[in-house]
């Protein structure tokens, strides 16, 4: 199952977390690290849940290399 559920609302509600984690100078893996502490205060996705590495890649569109230099 998609991390961010499925349905019309889940393109909308990833592009708002996209554009909320962008800032000037950070890398990917920041604004990753912060696009998913954002979906967790949000809640679509629970706190402990168990994360899979190629979802987020995916969800994020990014490699999973940076999935994975996230900090836990």
């Amino acid at each position: 199952q998609h991390i961010f559920g499925r349905g019309e609302g889940t393109a909308k509600a990833l592009a708002t977390t996209e554009s909320r984690c962008r800032h000037d100078g950070d890398t990917m893996v920041e604004q990753v690290h912060r696009a998913i502490l954002l979906e967790i205060t949000e809640g679509r996705l629970a706190p402990g849940a168990r994360l899979r590495e190629e979802e987020l890649a995916e969800s994020f569109g990014v490699s999973r290399t940076v999935v994975r230099q996230v900090p836990s």
